[in-house]
């Protein structure tokens, strides 16, 4: 998977049952709507946009990584087809932008019509069920980007979202004794804020959900949850979000 590019690395997994490479080739040619696949690119037909597509055969481990990413969102005949994969399609490309993060987005819409089972943002730890995936896809709000490509996680006194890289925007944190809902809730609503608005902010200025919300204070910082070389890491650095 391609790591040389400065910009942030989306990488997207697709299992499927497929029985071999030259079936997945002609499943691909026949079913996605617009692709070939050809070596190692993935490219539309029409707009000529490419990527990076890799096959990857049985993963044991497969069942058990959707069910935790994924959330609870995957139902058990679901995670039963994924366990029962027998090779793993990964998409990668640069994200860092809106643009880049819908053209990835509809490819991996394409592979589920050739067979694919369910989605999984490898540079965020999220998944999705096909049905969910087809939905976001189908969405052309800006809304639809965050909730397929950003994750919340963490526990009382820090949480925070990871994935925001892949469309181009920084992370945040909060740091404050908040329930684990309350905080991803007003993330959310934060990074909801930034990537519609996209607002000049600047250190110490505040945020809130409404008026009669608490406030709290921003601050750039780097991303130190995650080591450069990770996926996950975010080159854009983070919001920090500290109680007023």
């Amino acid at each position: 998977m391609n790591q040389e590019s400065k910009l942030p690395q989306v990488v997207i997994g697709v299992p499927g049952q497929w029985t071999n490479d030259a079936e997945i080739v002609s499943s691909i040619a026949e079913n996605s709507g617009g692709y070939l696949f050809a070596g190692s690119v993935l490219i539309n037909i029409e707009s000529k946009w490419s990527c990076m597509l890799e096959v990857y055969d049985h993963e044991p481990q497969m069942r058990r990584a959707f069910e935790i990413a994924g959330f609870g969102r995957i139902d058990d005949s679901e995670l039963q087809a994924i366990d029962e994969h027998t090779h793993t399609l990964y998409l990668s490309g640069d994200g860092g932008s809106f643009d880049s993060a819908r053209n990835l987005m509809k490819a991996a819409a394409a592979l589920l019509k050739c067979g694919g089972l369910a989605v999984k943002i490898e540079s965020t730890g999220i998944a999705h069920s096909a049905e969910a995936w087809n939905q976001l896809t189908n969405d052309n709000l800006l809304l639809a980007l965050l909730n397929a490509y950003v994750t919340y996680v963490g526990d009382e006194g820090e949480f925070y979202s990871c994935g925001m890289h892949n469309i181009g925007f920084r992370d945040a944190v909060v740091t404050a004794d908040l329930p684990p809902d309350e905080a991803a809730s007003l993330l959310h609503q934060f990074l909801r804020y930034i990537a519609i608005e996209d607002p000049a902010i600047y250190d110490n200025e505040t945020f809130s959900v409404d008026e009669d919300s608490p406030r709290y204070q921003l601050c750039k910082a780097p991303c130190t949850m995650f080591p450069p070389e990770d996926l996950f890491h975010n080159p854009y650095g983070i919001w920090q979000l500290s109680p007023v």
